[in-house]
This record gives structure tokens, sequence and C-alpha cells, in this order.
């Protein structure tokens, strides 16, 4: 596995989704350059997958939040999506740290459909905010009950944590079991919330890249040595999903 920055990991209390901006504050000239500096250092979980950010003011889309966006661009191989979910979930943990607050945009549209020969995927939505905006108790975010997400008594301390993975309509579409140094990842079926039907596959599939890199940051803080194993399924219609299994090393 690639190495991941573990100070994203500390984010993970702080971060939440900026449903609304309160439009007070403007990103500097450097604070644009800082993030497109760090668009190049946002670690990939396909390497083979050629994947694009492109930074562009909210009027550009049809995003109505925001001061600019961050539009997302890809290859479209196997395991695309999940990588696109790994990739840009660093950058909102990231933009987290600059006290720039982040919503994903699923439904946001741009003229500019390809760049760089790659496919527009899906676009953040950024503004500047006042660090008390962020979450201040993240244990009061509303998630499922453990027992729904997380079976087999392995790594507690990992489990209370990655729950909050962020998810598109939080759908939460993650289920792992956890036995003895080995944890199994399946992406499933559940409710939609207001998705179209169609486009489930395609936010759970970005849902649950997101939800790989809490789990390796979860490792990596617990001193968890791991070694991860993916699996493609994204053309299963399944219940549930085998999506990875890492073996951890005792």
């Amino acid at each position: 596995m690639i190495a991941v920055d573990e100070r994203y990991y500390e984010m993970i209390f702080k971060r939440r989704s900026f449903h609304m901006f309160p439009g007070t504050k403007h990103l500097s000239e450097s604070e644009l350059r800082g993030i497109e500096n760090q668009f190049e250092r946002l670690a990939p979980l396909m390497e083979n997958v050629a994947v694009a950010f492109k930074l562009v003011s909210r009027e550009e889309t049809s995003c109505r939040r925001g001061e600019y966006c961050i539009l997302i661009y890809s290859e479209k191989k196997d395991q695309y999506l999940q990588n696109v979910g790994y990739m840009a979930e660093q950058l909102d943990l990231w933009l987290a740290s600059k006290n720039i607050g982040a919503c994903w945009y699923g439904m946001g549209k741009t003229k500019e459909t390809q760049w760089r020969g790659l496919d527009f995927v899906i676009m953040i939505a950024i503004e500047k905010v006042e660090e008390t905006k962020f979450r201040k108790d993240y244990s009061n975010t509303k998630r499922k009950p453990l027992s729904e997400i997380w079976q087999g008594n392995g790594y507690p301390e990992i489990a209370n944590v990655v729950r909050y993975a962020p998810s598109a309509c939080n759908t939460q579409p993650w289920l792992v079991n956890a036995g003895q140094n080995r944890l199994e990842v399946y992406r499933v079926k559940g409710k939609r919330g207001m998705m179209p039907k169609k486009k489930v596959s395609f936010y759970n599939q970005i849902d649950i890249g997101i939800f790989l890199l809490f789990l390796e940051l979860c490792l990596k803080h617990e001193n968890k040595i791991s070694n991860r194993e993916l699996y493609s399924g994204e053309l299963e219609e399944s219940t549930e999903v085998l999506t990875a299994i890492y073996t951890i090393e005792e």
C-alpha cells in the first residue's frame, strides 16, 4: 500500500459536510495555490488509474454553494470510483485542516465533461470558513448502530472511529467482518435516500473508497501493520459485494 499522510487522522474528528456556506470569507491566492499543490500529494488506491483534479470558480459549474469547486476527472477503469473516493477524501480531510469547508456535490455538472483526456466524475464545493463552524463533537454525528456495520468482536477501537466516514445521503453502504488478524470489507445495498436509483451503485462505490481511507488511517493510528487485497465487484448487484481484505500482522 502507498503511504497515506497520517495527519489526516485527526481531521476525522473535525471535518463535516457543509451543505450551506456562510459566504463571509474568501480564499486567498496563496490558499488557492496551496490547494492545487495538494492535488499532487494525494495517494491513490489504484496506481494504474489516471486521475486529475481541477479548481474552478463555482460559476463555471451548476453548483449553487461554496466559492469554488474542485472537479475530479478519471480514467474509467476497474475500481476507478473507489479510487476517486479514496483520493478525494484525503483532500476533504486536508481542507478541514486549513479551515476550508467542503461538500461533496454529487449532482453538480460542468460543461467541461472531459479534461486531459479523462472523464468528469464528481465535484466538491469549497469555501473558507471560521474554525468554529467545524464539528466540535463528532460523536453527535448521525450514523448507523455499530452492530449494523461491524460484525465480530475484533478491533473495536477502529470500529468506533471508522463508522464516522461520510457517504452520499448518509447511506453508509459498508459492512466489516472482523475476525482474528483479518478484516473483510463489503459494499452493501441499503436505503438510497434521495439518490436516483440508477446512480446508487455509482455513489456507493465512491463511498466505499472513502471508507477504505478511513479504515487505513485508523489501522495506522493504532500501529496495526496490514496487507490489503482489493476485489473488483464493480458490476455485481448482490446484497453484499466483497471489496477488500486486510490481513493484520500482530
